[in-house]
């Protein structure tokens, strides 16, 4: 088996080190000589694509009732060369009127042969020591949080009482999953697989495709244009999600059985040393298992409970394992295909794995302490006052400290909720680096009163504590709102820069 293995690593590994063509891949866009989106990268394209096409257009927009003039510059990996626009138009004209386009091609080598005229974004490609960009324009932590917390809402509800009511969830679950990819796509970042060959050249129609796809139909449709109609998750959604048809669940769960690939004989070839040899085998019998149990839940809790023993049991098998020889292994076989990736970012993709391996969303969002106030209707993230006035006769250092930190939270709720998600709607393509959010909840300690946290947009959750009375020291604090104030200033300044004259702030 080993022998097996290497062999077919070692012909792929000759058919990847060879000449590969690339391209500049994505598009980059300015408004008013400024850069305003730009997810553009020199991308290994698939094997058969010899030409690289760069399509320049003009185009208006009308955005929120506020129209825009733009220049676009769209390029990809061809397997022939565009004599005019006429691939791209179809694309173009769902956004707004295109005024005028022209094509540019040439033979690709292994350097890009065209390039895009428009100067580059300037992007924060940071990203924290305890995370890694699996995908350029996300980490792989809140990737698959969010991906997870998406999911939930629709999984936990089966079985699914109302088919209506569970096609509308479907549909929200599929919009919250493509607002997710196209947030991980669309960046011109380095990413950690940016050396597998037909990946990030493909991310232009990930991209358009996540932002396009509003249903489970379209769903359906654009997955049976891709595979030539060889794929049809017509049936899957028919038999198996809103209008659950057990004797058909039952036939797809046998196939997937007789079609089972034996994992172990593949880990062993591969990672000799693994001390779990059957690890793998056992994790697909609960796999099975779970599914069954899935569709037989009568309810709710029913359903959530199968999800916590099903968890626990898979985590169960890796129990004992030396599971470390995978994140220590992978970069050598990798190199087999001539794929280059960091060891570091592997075992750090690895960790991240693993730490969610077992990671359940909650059923339910906490509810909120009687003391916490409600938010203002009239907006999607409404307007919460915090009754700042109660501290402003207080003369004691506590009560001016008490008084400055509930005006800077309350600012900083509003702000990262209300503000900046009407900005997101208005401005959401321009490449301006918003202030970062992330989940206070895990942050946030209160000595004595309650901690109130609120939704945000964008998978922030934003607390503070009803008392101010904040079991932080007072240097964290401060440090905590300089570290907003600059954030602020430097988004109020690159705003600024590309606000149009006619247009108020």
């Amino acid at each position: 088996m080993k022998i097996v293995v290497l062999t077919i690593l070692s012909l792929l590994a000759v058919a990847t080190a060879q000449d590969k063509p690339r391209c500049l891949t994505g598009t980059r866009v300015q408004v008013e000589d400024i850069t305003a989106f730009d997810n553009v990268f020199a991308s290994w394209c698939a094997e058969g694509q010899n030409f690289c096409n760069v399509f320049r257009y003009e185009q208006s927009i009308v955005n929120d009732g506020v129209g825009y003039n733009l220049t676009g510059e769209y390029g990809e990996c061809a397997y022939a060369p565009a004599d005019d626009c006429s691939t791209v138009l179809p694309f173009l004209t769902t956004t707004g009127v295109v005024k005028s386009c022209n094509s540019a091609s040439c033979n690709a080598t292994s350097e890009p042969c065209l390039n895009i005229a428009f100067p580059k974004a300037e992007t924060d490609c940071s990203i924290p020591d305890d995370d890694v960009r699996l995908f350029p324009g996300c980490g792989m932590k809140s990737m698959i949080k969010d991906a997870f917390d998406c999911a939930a809402p629709f999984l936990y509800k089966f079985p699914h009482t109302d088919p209506d009511s569970c096609d509308d969830q479907l549909s929200t679950m599929l919009q919250c999953l493509g607002a997710i990819a196209t947030i991980c796509v669309d960046s011109n970042c380095r990413s950690m697989l940016d050396e597998l060959p037909d990946f990030r050249s493909r991310f232009s129609e990930v991209s358009f495709w996540a932002a396009s796809i509003n249903s489970s139909h379209q769903l359906v449709e654009v997955v049976k244009y891709y595979t030539g109609g060889a794929v049809d998750l017509q049936f899957i959604v028919d038999e198996h999600m809103c209008r659950v048809n057990r004797t058909a669940v039952e036939a797809t769960i046998s196939q997937l059985e007789d079609a089972e690939v034996d994992i172990d004989e593949l880990v062993k070839a591969l990672f000799p040393t693994f001390n779990c040899p059957f690890a793998f085998s056992q994790i697909q019998s609960f796999g099975f298992q779970f599914l069954r149990d899935f569709y037989n839940s009568d309810n709710e809790d029913d359903t959530y409970r199968v999800f916590t023993d099903s968890v626990g049991r898979m985590m169960g098998v890796l129990d004992g394992c030396n599971v470390e020889i995978f994140q220590e292994r992978l970069p050598e076989i990798l190199g087999y295909l001539n794929v280059t990736v960091d060891a570091d970012k592997v075992k750090t993709a690895f960790a991240i794995a693993m730490e969610f391996a077992d990671y359940l969303p909650a059923t339910v969002a906490p509810p909120q302490p009687a003391g916490c106030p409600v938010e203002a209707e009239g907006y999607e993230y409404g307007l919460v006052q915090l009754d700042c006035e109660r501290f402003q006769n207080e003369t004691s250092r506590c009560g001016r400290r008490k008084a400055w930190t509930c005006h800077f939270s309350e600012w900083r709720l509003n702000f990262l909720r209300t503000w900046l998600n009407e900005f997101y709607k208005r401005h959401g393509d321009e490449a301006i680096s918003t202030p970062e959010c992330a989940n206070d909840n895990d942050i946030v300690k209160c000595k004595d009163s309650d901690k109130c946290c609120y939704k945000g947009p964008r998978g922030c959750n934003l607390c503070y504590c009803s008392g101010h009375d904040y079991d932080h020291s007072h240097s964290e604090i401060l440090g905590a709102w300089r570290h907003s104030y600059n954030q602020w200033n430097k988004f109020f300044q690159s705003w600024q820069s590309l606000n149009r004259d006619d247009r108020c702030f």
